[in-house]
């Protein structure tokens, strides 16, 4: 693909109907206390969410979670906040406490995406939301985040070849990355 494939395939367009999201949750305290309730959140949204939001991209750090979704046209912005909150309340009752579970019902924000040029610079602010707040000094290494599994040839139930195609291939990918990283000071 040439330059000029390449930035009309990137050029913004505003979508008629949303199919992206942009789902957010945050705490002034922790969500997650330990790794393990980081990992059991990813494993209930693998098995009980990724049937009607196919998640693109995610972050998870102590006191925010952040995800990009695909969901059929089905849904607005409301009905879609619902859905994932009471699969979340149902499925995370008896593994977490009342006082996690009430942050992510009371905290949850679904954004739409309105534009195929936002896809590309969310996924890389989902990614790199670990530098961005302290978690760690290296994004590319933190186990919560999607970067890991898009970046790799591994086997993965992200679309990695779409994600791909949004910045115009693996190696534009990885590349799009490291530059912009670099800009990304810690918060705070």
């Amino acid at each position: 693909m040439n330059q000029t494939e390449y930035d009309m395939k990137t050029k913004s367009t505003t979508r008629s109907t949303t199919e992206f999201w942009h789902i957010q949750i945050r705490s002034r305290g922790d969500i997650f206390k330990s790794r393990t309730a980081m990992f059991a959140f990813l494993n209930i949204w693998r098995v009980y969410l990724q049937d009607f939001a196919q998640t693109h991209a995610y972050c998870l750090l102590p006191g925010r979670i952040d995800v990009l979704v695909r969901c059929d046209e089905n849904h607005d912005q409301a009905s879609l906040a619902e859905r994932i909150s009471e699969t979340l309340k149902l499925r995370l009752d008896g593994i977490w406490d009342e006082d996690q579970i009430s942050i992510i019902s009371g905290s949850l924000q679904v954004f739409p995406v309105q534009r195929d040029t936002d896809l590309t610079n969310l996924v890389f602010d989902i990614h790199t939301l670990a530098k961005k707040y302290g978690v760690t000094a290296d994004y590319r290494t933190y186990p919560f985040s999607s970067y890991k599994a898009l970046a790799s040839s591994h086997p993965t139930l992200l679309p990695r070849e779409i994600i791909w195609s949004w910045f115009g291939g693996r190696t534009r990918f990885l590349a799009f990355h490291q530059v912009y990283s670099e800009w990304y000071r810690p918060v705070g």
